[in-house]
């Protein structure tokens, strides 16, 4: 895991969510995919027990997945990119990164999160 505490990469971004909640995220993640094409993932818990998947791609923020938080730990975990931490204001932020994503990784992340209905 690569750690990093730089005082320039402790500013946050903001992220409405569709579901009237917010999340923030470090701004270093938005520039590194707007800067290099970097692609990161990182889990953000909401109420009792669940979790989203989040995406940071270039020009784009996206929740690709909603449910469970073991569920969604468990897709975060399965994910083999490199895995990072920075701290911000003392607590660590961790997430995964990549230098891109394709239609394969795109395809893994949507199987992963698909959860059968039980009929």
């Amino acid at each position: 895991m690569t750690s990093s505490n730089s005082n320039s990469r402790e500013r946050l971004i903001r992220h409405q969510v569709p579901f009237g909640s917010a999340f923030d995220y470090p701004a270093v993640l938005a520039e590194e995919a707007e800067q290099h094409g970097r692609v990161s993932m990182f889990t953000v818990p909401y109420g009792e027990g669940k979790a989203s998947l989040i995406l940071i791609q270039p020009g784009l923020v996206r929740v690709r997945m909603v449910g469970g938080e073991d569920k969604v730990k468990n897709v975060y975990r399965s994910m083999p990119w490199e895995e990072r931490q920075l701290t911000i204001s003392g607590d660590p932020f961790r997430y995964k990164q990549t230098d891109f994503i394709d239609e394969v990784t795109e395809r893994q992340i949507d199987l992963l999160s698909f959860q059968p209905s039980s009929s």
